[in-house]
């Protein structure tokens, strides 16, 4: 697991940047935040705008880290340079914003938007392996899924058959088919094209 090679220093750094990543949020409007028609090219800059905002409003306080507000602001940065707010790359972006980026990612997909559909906890984590392989690290998305299988494994499901499950085997190679247990039948939902999990309870 990461934080256990990490200094205790660095892992409360990693902490107050989850938490303040996103402060600059406050400072655009509501209706922006919560439009649930597609973004004008306009809109979608000043909601990438809003790492630089956070950046600047955590700048001037002096006991806050460097590294915490490099954290804040290179969270969008992606590994191929696909990122905002400066299109880095690879190791320009530091470790904490790689860990919050994916961090992030999990969160938004997972959350109630109103302009985009809700995903289960299990499609997040697709979605996160289908771009460890170019837009975020490798490693840090391998340890960050491991991690959430574990933690989802046993868990209840609701079914598109209206039946509700029991996890009981998440394969990493499939993360959204797992084997799961509804009372004495098992369902391999890699092989049972008709049945699929439309919610982790």
């Amino acid at each position: 697991m990461i934080a256990s090679h990490l200094h205790h220093f660095k892992i409360i750094n990693l902490v107050r940047t989850g938490l303040l990543h996103d402060i600059g949020k406050a400072k655009i409007k509501d209706s922006l935040l919560n439009k649930a028609e597609v973004l004008t090219f306009e809109e979608m800059e000043m909601m990438k705008s809003h790492s630089v905002i956070s950046y600047k409003i955590l700048n001037s306080i002096n006991d806050l880290d460097a590294e915490l507000k490099q954290g804040i602001l290179f969270h969008h940065e992606r590994m191929d340079g696909s990122g905002y707010p400066l299109g880095l790359k690879g190791d320009k972006i530091n470790l904490i914003s790689k860990i919050i980026a994916i961090a992030d990612i999990f969160d938004a997909s997972t959350a109630r938007k109103p302009y985009s559909k809700k995903k289960t906890p299990l499609q997040a984590l697709e979605e996160i392996k289908s771009s460890s392989f170019n837009s975020l690290d490798t490693f840090i998305c391998q340890v960050f899924a491991n991690n959430m299988l574990k933690f989802y494994n046993g868990r209840a499901v609701k079914l598109s058959n209206e039946q509700v499950a029991c996890m009981v085997h998440i394969n990493p190679i499939e993360i959204g088919k797992p084997l799961v247990r509804c009372g004495d039948e098992y369902y391999d939902l890699s092989v049972e094209e008709d049945i699929e999990i439309i919610e982790v309870l």
